[in-house]
């Protein structure tokens, strides 16, 4: 029972990389619209995402952040926000979802393109998430 399964390399990319996006979401979005660690349903704690935006109340924006110290956790990052945004879309809820933004950590030891492109490619297919990384992050303005 002594023994610690956390993987603590990987428990720090992603708070550090939370922490990251989180701030910069903040300094662009009101503060009273954005939810960081947000539940898509208040009374159903199945579908939470990094952050939800409500713009104004017909438009929801999800974000998920993605991030991993090696290419299996970022593989696992990848496919429950493929999860999450699918379960989204399938909700009651899915008319007033105007975007869906997966923010991806390409400082991440375990941003491996060669090895996980196919499941970012899936991932914006499968569920028109808009795909962007954090060399890139400006463009989030685009979607809130």
């Amino acid at each position: 029972s002594e023994i610690n399964f956390e993987d603590i390399k990987e428990t720090e990319t992603r708070q550090r990389f939370f922490s990251k996006a989180n701030d910069y979401l903040k300094s662009l979005m009101i503060n009273d619209k954005l939810k960081i660690s947000g539940y898509l349903f208040e009374d159903r704690k199945d579908l939470r995402f990094n952050a939800i935006y409500n713009k104004t109340p017909d438009s929801i924006t999800l974000i998920n952040y993605i991030t991993g110290s090696n290419h299996i956790n970022f593989s696992n990052s990848i496919f429950k926000t493929n999860t999450l945004f699918e379960m989204a879309g399938n909700s009651n809820l899915s008319k007033f979802i105007s975007s869906k933004v997966s923010i991806i950590d390409t400082n991440a030891d375990g941003y491996l393109p060669n090895r996980i492109g196919s499941f970012l490619i899936h991932l914006e297919n499968n569920t028109d998430s808009k795909i962007i990384g954090w060399h890139e992050k400006e463009r989030i303005k685009e979607f809130v």
